[in-house]
């Protein structure tokens, strides 16, 4: 029986991939291919993808990398990604 998922989401709203919007330009959120990731994330899509799901109540959503200390603070627009971690019911 799966008791937990793990994933890892790279956020959209980090404040370097806006500035690359602002100039006309799409997030680098890749290391070798553009196609890693299915979709582009921000924290507030995220947790409106788990709420949708009803799966919100189980969840935990960890901000990593970006700018330390502002990225618990502000997580949508100084955190590089999150990390998910879902609880099986």
């Amino acid at each position: 029986k799966i008791r937990k998922i793990f994933a890892s989401v790279p956020n959209s709203g980090y404040l370097t991939h806006r500035l690359r919007y602002i100039f006309g330009r799409f997030p680098l959120q890749w290391i070798s291919m553009p196609n890693e990731h299915i979709r582009f994330w921000t924290f507030k899509d995220l947790n409106w993808w788990l709420k949708y799901l009803d799966i919100n109540s189980q969840s935990k959503i960890i901000p990593y990398k970006g700018v330390p200390l502002l990225n618990k603070l502000m997580p949508n627009l100084f955190s590089k990604g999150s990390f998910i971690i879902i609880n099986n019911k």
